[in-house]
């Protein structure tokens, strides 16, 4: 025969069961408190795990002969790129408005502009060197999954003449030699800043955070005493005397 169950559990049960209670309680309490109350806290912490701050350059300013003739000048365009996971999550409608608004503002075919798109790369250049108006960068960056990188050029429309004396810039964009160094301050301008989101890779990718914190300043223009036509002159003067001469070099 079995003996009767107890009516009433031995104590060590009872006490037991008490701490799964209160440990179920705690880890009750800590969840609660990690999705509902920090919930934005700790949201916050992770979005700016990849938010960081970038400085946006400046466009450099202009050099001229004394007649205003260009000499330097500086060119601004755009860089397209997106990854094209970011356009598979779209929906096919989407999608579809996307791909239509690059075939027109890339001026592009749908089969280039959908060839790029399977690419298993994580981050695809679309087009380089584009100038877009406000209306049509606005339409592309509203589209969530299409990034503009601005791209800036120093372009010396005259060739070699007074290459001596303008000089070049160096790999940070900034004045080498000549007048490019001298009127660094002046043509340099004041970069802007922006915040954006990065993804694990460090690329820019598209988030309502994404923002312009301040607008970069463009450089100063600057007019030269130098007239180009004579300075044109004189250096095919030089170029003859040098050759005739048989010397190695000469300058002006």
């Amino acid at each position: 025969r079995f003996a009767p169950m107890p009516s009433n559990p031995p104590h060590g049960l009872k006490l037991l069961g008490g701490i799964s209670l209160a440990l179920a309680l705690v880890i009750l309490g800590r969840l609660i408190q990690l999705q509902v109350i920090d919930h934005d806290y700790y949201r916050r912490c992770a979005t700016r795990q990849w938010e960081c701050r970038v400085n946006l350059p400046a466009l450099r300013g202009n050099l001229f002969d004394r007649n205003g003739l260009p000499l330097a000048v500086s060119d601004q365009n755009y860089r397209v790129s997106t990854d094209p996971n970011w356009l598979s999550a779209l929906s096919p409608e989407k999608r579809e408005t996307v791909v239509i608004l690059l075939m027109d503002l890339l001026e592009k075919s749908r089969w280039r502009i959908e060839r790029s798109l399977k690419s298993e790369k994580r981050y695809v250049v679309l087009a380089e060197g584009r100038r877009f108006t406000s209306a049509q960068k606005e339409s592309l960056e509203a589209t969530g999954v299409i990034t503009l990188e601005t791209v800036s050029e120093r372009l010396y429309p005259q060739g070699r003449i007074g290459a001596a004396l303008l000089g070049f810039l160096g790999a940070e964009g900034e004045g080498a030699s000549g007048l490019e160094l001298s009127l660094q301050e002046t043509l340099a301008g004041r970069p802007g800043e922006a915040q954006i989101q990065t993804d694990d890779m460090g690329r820019v990718r598209p988030s309502a955070r994404n923002r312009t914190l301040r607008e970069p300043e463009r450089g100063a223009d600057v007019y030269l005493t130098l007239d180009f036509k004579v300075q044109a002159m004189v250096e095919r003067e030089l170029e003859a005397a040098v050759s005739n001469s048989e010397a190695k070099s000469g300058s002006a």
